[in-house]
Formats: C-alpha cells, structure tokens, sequence
C-alpha cells in the first residue's frame, strides 16, 4: 500500500467507525455479557484465523470494551499483516492518545501536536527539545538547518517571520546561532505546516508560491525550481511519515 493511501486510509478510518467505537468503548456496554459473547467468538475462531480475522474480532472487543482482549488481537493481526496501516492505527488508539482528526489527507497532522505560540528563545524547556529530537531523530533536527538558513534569507525580515506583532502566524528563534535547541524550537515552530506524505502540498510551500491568493502578502517563493522550494520538498521527503508517527507511538 503505498503512502499516500496509508493516509488516506487513516484519516478516513475516523468518519467509517473507528472514532465511534471507541467513543462507546467508555462504558455504556455491558462487559459481563461482552466477555460471555467474546469467550463464545474465540472458541469460533479458527486456529489458523488470518489478520482479518483478528482484526474483526479486535474492532468487536473495542466497541464492547474489553481492551486487554482488543489488543491481544490487533497485535495477532499486526504480526500475521505488518503493513496493514488499519492494525497500526487500532493499536494506536489503545495508547491513550489523541486521534488525528479525520479530514483532508493533504493537511499535516502531527501526532505530536506543535507547541502554539513559541516565539522566544528558550522557551521550550529541555524535556520538550529531547521529546522533538527523540521524535524526529538528531539528524533531521541538524538537517534543518539549511532550511533555517534559507527562511532567514527570504522570510525572516523584522516585518515578516523574524519580528513580532507582524502578524505573522508564525516567528522564527533567530539569535545569532544554530545549535540543537534552536534548530528544534524553529523546526517545531514551522513543522506542523509540512505535509509528509506529500510534500508539495505543504502549506508551508504553497502559501508563498501562490502568494495573496492563498493568503500570503506577497510571493515569497517564485517558483518550484527556486532553492528554497527544491531544499524544502526534499527536506521533508526525509522525515517520518504520519503513519510511521502514529506507529511509533503505539509502540510505546
């Protein structure tokens, strides 16, 4: 399954069920009975049952809460289907965490959401940069940088994305140096403007290459060939997907 249908799939998995199911997962079944009902379906369940199999009876578990059943099947699922992103984002909903909202597939969704608001440096204290480099890896971190280096040739003037009271949705930490705190404070800053499965769609891109008619005050980026757009696609080709994202978390 390629990429961009993994997403697909995930964010439409929300509006066919899943996000309802665990909404009643709360309480409002009647265990005692589930549990009766579930011990009838696993002696069904054939010794050889595939991922499917499991899977079904994992969304079956879910919706009559009895979590600790739900998750034996949905990682049986995931062992016999390792790629199927389905299993990934049922486990991942066991963890606890917030869901990614289902909408548009071409809209960034972080599974960590960005920090709102960050505008001075060292305002993120040391267990939030290790949590963003732990997430996205030291190297995608340091690799930020020549994407620094271009926002503050084209973007960061003291009227647009390197001052405030601007306007701006967005300012970047410029005091002069690149170390790890201040490559993960701009990156955490403009991160939740890329889109990782298909990064030209990155809003982060389209706004100043389209100019006032997205939005944007002027056209920052005059076309796809210029550096600041060729750096940036690739740059973001080389970080985690969505559904890797979520699949890391529920690992955890």
């Amino acid at each position: 399954m390629s990429r961009t249908r993994q997403t697909l799939l995930l964010l439409g998995l929300g509006t066919l069920g899943l996000l309802g199911l665990a909404a009643m997962a709360a309480g409002q079944v009647d265990t005692q009975a589930a549990r009766k009902q579930y011990d009838l379906k696993v002696k069904q369940l054939a010794a050889d049952a595939g991922a499917q199999e499991h899977y079904a009876l994992a969304k079956w578990c879910l919706k009559n809460n009895l979590p600790a059943e739900t998750l034996s099947h949905a990682l049986d699922a995931h062992k016999q289907s390792p790629d199927d992103v389905r299993v990934k984002y049922l486990i991942y909903i066991l963890g606890g965490t917030a869901l990614p909202p289902a909408g548009d597939a071409t809209a960034a969704v972080p599974v960590v959401a960005p920090l709102v608001g960050t505008r001075k440096s060292g305002s993120l204290s040391s267990e939030q940069i290790d949590a963003i480099i732990g997430r996205e890896d030291i190297k995608q971190i340091r690799g930020f940088r020549s994407i620094q280096r271009l926002l503050v040739a084209k973007c960061a003037n003291a009227k647009c994305h390197g001052g405030m009271g601007t306007g701006a949705k967005w300012v970047l930490v410029l005091q002069g140096r690149t170390d790890d705190r201040q490559l993960a404070e701009n990156f955490q800053i403009v991160q939740k403007y890329f889109n990782r499965e298909n990064p030209d769609e990155s809003v982060f891109l389209t706004k100043p290459l389209t100019g006032s008619e997205a939005g944007h005050p002027v056209k920052a980026i005059r076309g796809k060939t210029e550096s600041i757009y060729q750096e940036t696609v690739k740059y973001i080709k080389g970080l985690k997907t969505q559904a890797d994202m979520i699949w890391d978390n529920a690992k955890k």
